[in-house]
């Protein structure tokens, strides 16, 4: 089934109107490396996300052209995040380049290293639910 025939399955048919609708999601598969990888924590802060629902937030942003490229829907650029702490990361957009969290639309995210709440700074495994401490 192709994206548009799909789309039009989960919206009644209806034409999508926001742009979180217009993009293509992340696939449930690639979903669950994440939540797996997180252990259903947020991966800045570390608060339970089960309780205060989630984001999986697009370290190189889709909306920004990079939704063509298949890395990015990839593990390592998706981070499981809170509520609050997507809300800083999209308000703080200097600091959280500086830090890993947002990934310029020319980098690797494989490549850039992001803090993640008791992990350290460390890279995301770019199809596997685990963090390296190392680039491979």
């Amino acid at each position: 089934m192709d994206f548009l025939t799909e789309l039009a399955a989960l919206t009644g048919g209806r034409a999508p109107e926001t742009e979180a609708e217009r993009r293509p999601r992340v696939a449930d598969d690639v979903r669950q490396i994440v939540l797996a990888r997180a252990r259903f924590r947020c991966e800045r802060c570390g608060c339970d996300v089960a309780a205060g629902g989630c984001d999986v937030h697009h370290r190189r942003p889709a909306g920004s052209g990079g939704s063509t490229d298949p890395a990015t829907h990839a593990p390592a650029n998706l981070v499981l995040l809170c509520v609050g702490c997507h809300r800083w990361i999209e308000s703080h957009r200097r600091a959280s380049v500086a830090q890993g969290w947002l990934v310029r639309q020319a980098a690797d995210p494989a490549l850039i290293p992001v803090p993640v709440y008791g992990a350290g700074i460390v890279y995301l495994h770019r199809t596997e639910p685990r963090y390296l401490t190392r680039q491979e």
